[in-house]
């Protein structure tokens, strides 16, 4: 633990450098903020978050001969709600959601059939323009050639989709759907591609974005709350 950022050459000098640095901060929580491979730029880097203010509470330091040796608090918080889902759909004898969750885990990220791509999810978008407008779905439905019943589920299917995956990399607001998660897409750049095949444009979609999420939610299973702004 550094006990004061005018400790902190002398922290790092008296730590092996094995090779990876990164400093954590902790007051509700334990929050990774800098990740370095070089020790001077990591003292120079975590000085001046520290001079702007985005440092609070109490500061450690830790070193690693790799970067996934690292501990990151937000992705073992991610893999523990993970686990707990899967022992409450054990426990409820859920077996849908546990076919789900396997078929997930032996996934190998490929999809089949027709390629998804921004532009074809348009429709869709534009349907849920509608529905926020308080249209119904039977005059809504955007795509010449999608009848209600198909329409019906495939957009159910996309809301969820969003939904989850938002749930997932906590982007939860507007500001997160437009920037990303906290500490950028560079740790998710596979989960970028997909947030970016839904096909929403920032800001003129954040209506549509915002039914997708509400009905995504009532989809998943619970009570439909729309997401702050």
């Amino acid at each position: 633990m550094l006990h004061s950022i005018d400790d902190l050459e002398l922290t790092v000098g008296g730590m092996k450098d094995r090779g990876f640095w990164a400093a954590y901060d902790n007051v509700s929580h334990l929050r990774r903020i800098l990740i370095e491979s070089c020790a001077a730029k990591f003292v120079e880097r975590l000085r001046r978050l520290h001079a702007s203010g985005q440092i609070v509470g109490q500061v450690y330091v830790a070193t690693a001969a790799k970067e996934g040796l690292l501990l990151d608090p937000e992705w073992e918080e991610r893999v523990e709600s993970a686990i707990q889902v899967i022992r409450a759909a054990k426990t409820s004898g859920d077996r849908k959601a546990l076919k789900r969750l396997r078929s997930a885990g032996e996934s190998d990220g490929l999809k089949r059939g027709p390629k998804v791509t921004p532009e074809s999810n348009r429709w869709k978008i534009e349907t849920l323009h509608a529905l926020a407008k308080g249209g119904r779905l039977k005059v809504s439905i955007s795509h010449p050639m999608r009848k209600l019943n198909s329409a019906s589920a495939e957009l159910s299917r996309y809301c969820r989709g969003f939904y989850v995956l938002c749930h997932l990399l906590g982007l939860e607001t507007q500001e997160a759907w437009k920037h990303g998660p906290t500490g950028g897409w560079s740790k998710w750049p596979w989960s970028k591609r997909q947030f970016e095949s839904f096909g929403f444009r920032f800001p003129e979609d954040f209506p549509a974005a915002q039914e997708a999420y509400k009905c995504g939610r009532k989809a998943a299973g619970f009570s439909s709350v729309s997401p702050e702004r």
